[in-house]
């Protein structure tokens, strides 16, 4: 048992420095396994999901900007499942969905976006800008 602590926190130090690093890669790739192999670490608050977002959340933008959309959309989706009242991750993949010509989607996730935080600026700009 001290053993899986020690590991675990062997495990948190290497994500959170990749994370520091922006190893995006990395530190999905160390916060999934954190996951799958202490998923009771995990969700007892040792490692929140909030850093694992954040770090597909970074990522995906990085791919946004790059032109790769359907990847940044893919990492926004993961977000979502992991923060769902994450407005920023609606807000990147709305961005992402526009990049793609699909602005209906844009318009829809820029609409949950506003929904979850009223007074984001982007929200309402990105909106405006997909009508």
């Amino acid at each position: 048992m001290a053993e899986d602590k020690k590991e675990f926190q062997r495990r948190v130090k290497a994500f959170d420095e990749a994370f520091e690093a922006e190893d995006w890669d990395k530190a999905i790739e160390l916060g999934e396994a954190i996951r799958t192999e202490f998923p009771d670490s995990f969700y007892a608050g040792e490692l929140d999901a909030e850093y694992l977002a954040g770090a597909y959340n970074n990522r995906g933008a990085t791919y946004a900007k790059l032109g790769q959309y359907a990847r940044a959309i893919a990492d926004y989706d993961r977000v979502i499942e992991l923060k769902p009242e994450l407005a920023v991750a609606y807000i990147g993949r709305g961005g992402s969905y526009a990049g793609l010509g699909q602005h209906e989607r844009a318009i829809k996730d820029y609409d949950r976006a506003i929904e979850i935080d009223p007074e984001n600026v982007d929200a309402h700009n990105n909106r405006a800008l997909a009508i």
